[in-house]
C-alpha cells in the first residue's frame, strides 16, 4: 500500500525477487476495500509508507523506511518457475465484490514483450506512468519500460490537475 512513487517501482521489483507476488493496493481507496483485497488474497505482508501502521490491515505491516534501513538482507530467489504469480490486480466489482485475479510472471513477460514491439521502445524513450497503480494498465507502463531500460515518468498529483502542469513535465 504505497502510493506513486520511485519507492513504488524499487518495492515491486524488491517483491519479485523475494520470488513473491505482488498486490497493487491504492492507498486512496476506503479502508474497507483495502481490508478486503488483502484479506481476499491472503496477504502476507503488506509494505506501507510512513510509520509502517497498516491502519487495520489484515495482515502484518512493514514500513518502507524500515525495509530500506534493513539493507535488504535477503537473498533473492532463485530461478522459478515462469507460472508462478507475478501479481494480483482485482476487477472493477462491477458484478459486486472485486475479485482478486491472478497473473503469472510467463503471462506478464509476454504482454511485456508484446508491448516492447507493438510501442517500439528503446532506451532513449520517456513513457508516463499515469494510470492508477491498482489498474493492470499501470504494470503495462512500468514493466515494458524498465525492461526496454527507457526512462519512467511518474505522474504526480499536479500532472493530473492541470494541462500546464502536465506539459511542464513532460
Amino acid at each position: 500500500r504505497l502510493p506513486r512513487s520511485a519507492d513504488y517501482v524499487a518495492a515491486l521489483i524488491a517483491v519479485w525477487k523475494a520470488g513473491a507476488a505482488f498486490v497493487p493496493v491504492d492507498p486512496a481507496y476506503p479502508q474497507a476495500v483495502q481490508q478486503g483485497m488483502c484479506e481476499d488474497c491472503n496477504a502476507a505482508l503488506a509494505i506501507v509508507a510512513g510509520d509502517g501502521n497498516g491502519g487495520g490491515l489484515p495482515c502484518p505491516t512493514v514500513a518502507l523506511a524500515e525495509l530500506e534501513a534493513s539493507g535488504g538482507g535477503a537473498r533473492p530467489a532463485g530461478r522459478r518457475d515462469a507460472g508462478r504469480p507475478a501479481y494480483v490486480i482485482f476487477t472493477s466489482g462491477s458484478t459486486g465484490r472485486p475479485k482478486g485475479v491472478v497473473v503469472s510472471h510467463a503471462s506478464l513477460a509476454a504482454h511485456s514483450t508484446a508491448i516492447e514491439k507493438r510501442y517500439a521502445l528503446v532506451p532513449d524513450d520517456r513513457v508516463l506512468q499515469f494510470a492508477s497503480l491498482s489498474f493492470d494498465v499501470s504494470l503495462e507502463e512500468i514493466v515494458p519500460t524498465l525492461l526496454k531500460g527507457a526512462s519512467l515518468v511518474l505522474r504526480d498529483e499536479e500532472m493530473a490537475g492541470s494541462c500546464s502542469g502536465f506539459l511542464d513535465r513532460v
